[in-house]
């Protein structure tokens, strides 16, 4: 997963840092970028992608090693509808 911005059409309003349930989005020192500042808080709500008023935000699923590595441990347990 990530989170792309794209950084011209942000107007730095706040709207996504705001609505955003965990502390992973935040400006630069200097207060004139946005930025992800820890993707591992982020809680996967798409709220800062929702509450975006310029669309400049996009929560990207892409599939990680570990999910490849999870589809082969699981099982199908016997008596389980399939």
């Amino acid at each position: 997963m990530e989170i792309q911005i794209d950084h011209a059409r942000c107007n730095l309003c706040g709207h996504c840092i705001d609505s955003c349930p965990a502390p992973c989005l935040g400006f630069d020192e200097a207060e004139t970028k946005l930025e992800v500042f820890d993707l591992d808080l982020c809680l996967i709500c798409r709220n800062c992608e929702i509450h975006c008023p310029k669309d400049c935000l996009v929560v990207d699923f892409v599939e990680w090693e570990a999910t490849r590595e999870f589809r082969g441990m699981v099982r199908r347990v016997p008596g389980r509808r399939q």
